[in-house]
């Protein structure tokens, strides 16, 4: 059943912790997010998750489903 979960990449630039997510919930079911403000105040992390999600060195497609694809394909 927690295959069927949605989760984000807000984990502060953790690309390893990353990695484990895409394995477990599959790159389908991974979206972006950084949970700001909370964390890197006053903006957020974004910087520090694009960075993270860089680091794996994922497909350009991939990255578009994380980045947006995957958020569309959620609320449609």
């Amino acid at each position: 059943m927690f295959k069927k979960f949605y989760v984000d990449t807000a984990i502060l630039g953790n690309s390893p912790a990353l990695q484990l997510a895409i394995d477990y919930y599959d790159i389908d079911h991974v979206l972006f997010g950084t949970d700001a403000p909370f964390a890197v105040m006053p903006a957020g992390a974004n910087a520090i998750i694009v960075e993270a999600i860089d680091d794996l060195h994922l497909s350009n497609k991939d990255s578009q489903k994380i980045f947006s694809e995957n958020y569309q394909q959620l609320v449609n």
